[in-house]
């Protein structure tokens, strides 16, 4: 059980245990058989500098760069501001230009767009090695594997959400707000479809001030809500924002995205810093001989859940042991613009 003081305690996970062997000759300072040195990888992320999941993937990235003596370069496709399929498509081509000229060992493409406007339309079954992570549920759409990538799909825990908050619900009626994002409409319709999830009310919006507005009205119209995000709201103020919740949540509201936890009363994350770091680990693996092919694609595992201690006391909820025990507590005033998602 944690309380945190919302710098939005980046997860870290800190591996120890060293080991040592002894050999014939202990005192022989092995031969590196891995020398990276010189080697490039190119990140390709869908979305901008100040996202939070595409800072903690790139810190993840640019740590292993440092320690390996790697270049590193980075490419932005902008896609929460950049809307339409045009636009996403010329920062694909500008991307793919980038690529080209500077000829990466490994190309990691971080979410959706990513792979759907530069790894599908341009290096399917080529022999640049390609580590996709952040694809959202599922990859068929974009046709991989391909011989020449593998990666992780990036899966939410919505059920267990959802399953949580029916506890403290007065009705069944589901309420979906979010910003108006090509990802977002991607995600909500795989709710629906794939995960059978009814939703009685979906929003999507523009700006903060159409946001809120349609957060009083679902506070009537449903019992329980799921703000999935806030990227891409314009004009989107943490601080604010979290005044306005707290004065005006009447029902019980959740999310899946790490930067919403003040803004909620249950927030079950993943953890990006996850993402990153299945990046640079098969990233190491293509560059010391390992052929993407023989490596499987796989799903993120580690979750951690927030609670929103101040909308539990206006709501009169109390939080059972077990998942008090889990999670860490959110208290008013602990959002952080350095975490701040909107841009």
């Amino acid at each position: 059980m944690t309380v945190i003081v919302f710098t939005f305690a980046v997860l870290c996970f800190i591996v120890s245990g060293c080991s040592q062997t002894v050999d014939d000759q202990p005192h022989k300072k092995p031969v590196d058989t891995h020398n990276l040195l010189g080697k490039k990888i190119l990140l390709v992320d869908s979305y901008h500098p100040e996202y939070v999941q595409s800072m903690l993937i790139l810190n993840e990235i640019e740590k292993f760069a440092q320690k390996e003596k790697i270049e590193l370069q980075v490419v932005y496709l902008d896609e929460k501001h950049k809307k339409s399929d045009d636009l996403l498509r010329q920062a694909a081509i500008n991307a793919k230009n980038i690529i080209d000229a500077w000829q990466p060992d490994v190309l990691i493409a971080a979410d959706d767009p990513a792979s759907q406007y530069v790894v599908s339309e341009y290096y399917r079954d080529v022999s640049l090695p390609v580590v996709f992570v952040g694809v959202n549920w599922n990859v068929s759409q974009y046709g991989y594997p391909y011989k020449n990538v593998t990666g992780q799909i990036e899966i939410e825990f919505l059920k267990e959400l959802l399953s949580e908050l029916r506890k403290y619900a007065k009705g069944t009626r589901l309420g979906f707000i979010t910003g108006e994002t090509l990802t977002d409409r991607k995600v909500c319709n795989y709710y629906e479809n794939d995960l059978k999830i009814e939703f009685f009310k979906k929003v999507f919006v523009n700006d903060f001030e159409e946001w809120k507005t349609a957060y009083l009205d679902l506070q009537n119209t449903v019992s329980i809500l799921l703000v999935r995000n806030n990227a891409g709201i314009a004009g989107w103020d943490d601080g604010e924002a979290q005044k306005f919740v707290l004065e005006n949540t009447n029902i019980p509201t959740g999310s899946i995205s790490q930067n919403m936890a003040p803004f909620v009363l249950i927030n079950y994350s993943k953890v990006a810093t996850e993402f990153g770091q299945y990046a640079v680990k098969t990233a190491y693996k293509i560059l010391t001989g390992t052929p993407p092919s023989d490596i499987p694609i796989s799903k993120n595992k580690q979750l951690q859940v927030y609670l929103n201690m101040p909308m539990a006391k206006k709501l009169n909820i109390v939080f059972p042991m077990n998942l008090i025990e889990q999670a860490t507590f959110v208290e008013y005033g602990q959002a952080d613009e350095n975490y701040n998602d909107q841009y």
